[in-house]
């Protein structure tokens, strides 16, 4: 067997890079979109309601595909920037005052 000191390299399919997206948002906020939808349409059978979840509806895809172009996976990185809120630490603003290190010898 012939040692090289090159690292080995594979290739990635593209694919498994892409983030899972439907009609051009995220695919977990458009079904959860589309259910709460046709449950306001469905449930009250109301016309009125109907126009308001379809227009609810449209309104979130398109929310959803703007937010989806600037970061495709922008719900779980809202969701996990809330669950580590706790660990962030304690900072200082750019501005405030730093202690001289040399003073305090």
């Amino acid at each position: 067997m012939i040692r090289t000191h090159n690292p080995r390299t594979l290739p990635i399919h593209p694919s498994f890079l892409q983030p899972l997206l439907i009609m051009g948002a995220e695919r977990e906020l458009v079904i959860v979109s589309a259910v709460l939808a046709a449950m306001l349409i469905f449930s009250f059978a109301n016309p009125y309601l109907s126009m308001l979840g379809l227009a609810l509806w449209i309104f979130s895809i398109a929310v959803f595909q703007r937010v989806a172009k600037a970061d495709p996976l922008m719900s779980r990185v809202y969701v996990r920037h809330t669950r580590y809120r706790s660990y962030y630490p304690a900072c200082a603003h750019a501005s405030a005052p730093t202690p001289d290190i040399m003073e305090q010898k």
